[in-house]
């Protein structure tokens, strides 16, 4: 079962302070996670599994089922079987490694934020650094669109 389906089930069942409340529980470790979401499989991957970094910036899971993941050590497709890594040694495009932040488009392509106050599109499998209008300087901590479809940025 997908994540958003989790939420979608508990949100039907409890409303949105259900879950809430079911996620602070289990957070707190006041009760198993196993006896709240009984379907739900949790597995934790780490470098020996394929990914180049434990250390996790941002995931996104996109409307194709391919789980995005940002580290800085490079962006990572998971296919559900194996990680895929991609970095500026081999994805042309991608001109750095350090990723902070992912948004997916309303095209279903991705937008990626670096470290360094970069952004990169990456659609139809090639990676494309933008150019903002102002330019930022700063580590990218956020992207995300508005309702008019315009990207936004936060960096500091």
């Amino acid at each position: 079962m997908k994540l958003p389906d989790v939420f979608a089930r508990l949100g039907r069942l409890f409303g949105a302070g259900g879950v809430f409340v079911c996620f602070s529980l289990v957070q707190a470790g006041a009760v198993p996670a196993s006896s709240v979401f009984p379907d739900l499989h949790i597995s934790a991957w780490q470098v020996e599994n394929g990914l180049p970094s434990n250390k996790i910036m941002d995931v996104v899971q996109a409307r194709s089922g391919f789980i995005w993941i940002a580290t800085f050590a490079g962006l990572v497709r998971f296919d559900s079987e194996k990680f895929t890594v991609f970095d500026e040694n081999n994805s042309a495009g991608l001109l750095d490694h350090s990723l902070t932040c992912l948004v997916e488009g309303r095209d279903g392509s991705l937008w990626i934020g670096h470290s360094n106050g970069a952004v990169t599109h990456l659609v139809d499998g090639r990676f494309e650094t933008i150019t903002p209008k102002n330019p930022q300087t700063g580590v990218i901590r956020s992207i995300a669109f508005d309702q008019a479809g315009d990207l936004w940025t936060y960096s500091d």
